[in-house]
């Protein structure tokens, strides 16, 4: 079942195994474009990844992983994501320092501050960011900044 409506002259059908079956294929690509987002989870604390990519994948969203702002600078190069979920305090380059070179090279990529820290929210280096959400084990908080920010 798709989450979004389709035009009444469309038809559209899944097999068994959830593919797609379209007669014409461009459509099965629009379709992924269209339900697949891919987020950025960037944390130094790999329990708190795998807490993400499990919820987010559940709401339909891919998901890539990296556990420093160097290697979040890395993917960003490789595969660029719809949206960057952010840790501030990280060993080596900090959230602030990635955050601040990510706007530097794209302004266009969402960016959710994610940290165990409130006091933050205040400190003007965080202000680039889309938004800012202090960690929890609830996810729900930071799912509907993500839907808002993609406008889902």
């Amino acid at each position: 079942m798709l989450p979004f409506p389709l035009p009444a002259a469309i038809s559209y059908r899944e097999d068994v195994l959830g593919r797609c079956t379209f007669k014409d294929r461009s459509l099965c690509q629009w379709k992924v474009r269209r339900v697949m987002k891919h987020i950025l989870v960037v944390d130094d604390e790999e329990h708190i990844c795998e807490l993400y990519k499990s919820e987010l994948e559940d709401e339909g969203f891919s998901v890539s992983i990296a556990n420093s702002g160097k290697q979040a600078l890395e993917e960003v190069e490789r595969n660029p994501p719809d949206l960057i979920v952010l840790d501030i305090q990280m060993p080596g380059m900090d959230g602030i320092e990635t955050l601040e070179t990510l706007l530097g090279r794209d302004k266009g990529i969402p960016v959710i501050l994610n940290t165990a820290y409130s006091h933050y929210k205040e400190d003007f280096t965080t202000w680039g960011a889309d938004a800012y959400v202090v960690k929890s084990s609830d996810t729900s908080k930071l799912i509907s900044e993500i839907k808002r920010l993609l406008a889902l």
